[in-house]
């Protein structure tokens, strides 16, 4: 699919071949989540080296040199997967030392080297604040941090902050082009491991994604099977 990029694949021992140690808090992101230390893996991998971050569970419908070699400006990200969200941070791209990309990575490893482990906020909670909160900022006080407990999208209640008070953040994410998260998350509203008929078939293809964002929640995959025609390329 993509024979002009070079692919690198990434597990708890080969990232270090591309990354220093020294760089991230290791003990407080892993004794936070695994998410957590993926995110600050993630950054850390686009700050340093820039290309392209996407996660094991997303499948490339068209070639990446097809339409995302176009896009203008120096970072990309899928836009508004959710209405807290201003980006969608399991495919992203940047240039080498691009500014939107550093920035955010020393951030979000710095509020962890800052407080130390956390704890999650509970779902409940977290939406509690967010009927009641103008802005996401609020997660990204320490008081709360360290007392109650972290965000699940903490990552992306920090990018919108960052956005909101850093000017040349602001200018790098704006000279983006805006492509919806929606059309990539359609396959997620679907049951993938059902037998696929037709009707499920339209509708992944009237979404026309550039990739699909697909879910590790699940096993083999069933010959005959949505998700099999997802990966063989029928849909």
């Amino acid at each position: 699919m993509n024979p002009d990029w070079d692919l690198v694949f990434l597990d708890a021992h080969s990232v270090w071949e591309h990354l220093d140690r020294t760089a991230i808090p290791t003990d407080a992101l892993l004794r936070t989540s695994p998410q957590v230390y993926a995110n600050a893996i993630r950054l850390q991998v686009l700050a340093r080296h820039g290309g392209v971050w996407a996660d094991a569970t997303t499948w490339c419908r068209r070639p990446l040199s097809a339409w995302l070699t176009d896009m203008p400006g120096e970072f990309f990200a899928f836009a508004s997967p959710g209405p807290d969200r201003m980006m969608a941070n399991w495919f992203m791209a940047s240039l080498n030392s691009g500014y939107l990309a550093a920035t955010l990575a020393k951030e979000y490893v710095g509020l962890f080297e800052r407080l130390g482990p956390l704890t999650a906020l509970p779902a409940s909670t977290t939406a509690e604040i967010l009927a009641s909160t103008e802005t996401t900022d609020v997660f990204l006080d320490d008081q709360l941090l360290v007392t109650r407990g972290y965000a699940y999208f903490l990552f992306h209640y920090l990018f919108a902050s960052l956005y909101r008070r850093d000017s040349r953040f602001r200018d790098a994410w704006d000279a983006t082009a805006k492509v919806t998260a929606h059309a990539c998350h359609a396959a997620q509203f679907m049951d993938l491991l059902a037998p696929a008929d037709d009707a499920a078939r339209q509708v992944l293809r009237a979404a026309d994604p550039p990739m699909h964002k697909l879910t590790w929640r699940m096993g083999q995959i069933p010959p005959g099977s949505l998700l099999h025609d997802i990966v063989t390329g029928v849909v």
